[in-house]
């Protein structure tokens, strides 16, 4: 998939969702993660079944851009991921909840966030608490998907 890419078309993200008994929620966060602003050639989705799980990822084999990776056991959110980064290609990685579902502009709004910000370490994305559609957290405004904090001592 990386042949005779040119450098526009080149992956730029890698978004790892990482699937632990989430059958339930894969449909709507895969269908938000392909339905992005973002060119589609400039990210890619790697969809984790984290100790076998969630058989369902097996579905979005063969999708463009998307890579479906089966692990033999439970590696915890942490090492899961860890694992995972070994596959990605993108120079910046997105680790996602199986439970999120994106904005159709997060990934392009990361992006320009990375862009304008290139001392930035972490960037993260506002979220709308799904228990209230109209709350959000870290109290930022509801227009803004996309948002710069300072790492601490703490996180």
């Amino acid at each position: 998939m990386t042949q005779n890419r040119s450098s526009k078309d080149k992956i730029q993200l890698s978004v790892i969702v990482l699937f632990y008994h989430g059958d339930r929620w894969i449909q709507e966060c895969i269908q938000s993660l392909q339905k992005q602003s973002l060119p589609r050639s400039r990210y890619e989705i790697l969809l984790v079944d984290n100790g076998g799980s969630t058989p369902s990822v097996t579905n979005f084999q063969g999708e463009p851009y998307t890579k479906v990776l089966h692990f033999n056991k439970n590696y915890g959110f942490a090492a899961g991921n860890n694992k995972a980064l070994a596959h990605a290609e993108g120079e910046f990685i997105l680790l996602m909840n199986q439970d999120v579902v994106v904005h159709f502009n997060c990934l392009e709004e990361l992006m320009a966030a990375a862009a304008h910000n290139p001392q930035a370490g972490v960037i993260s994305a506002n979220m709308l608490m799904i228990s209230s559609s109209t709350e959000i957290n870290r109290r930022a405004s509801p227009d803004k998907t996309v948002g710069l904090y300072k790492l601490t001592q703490f996180g």
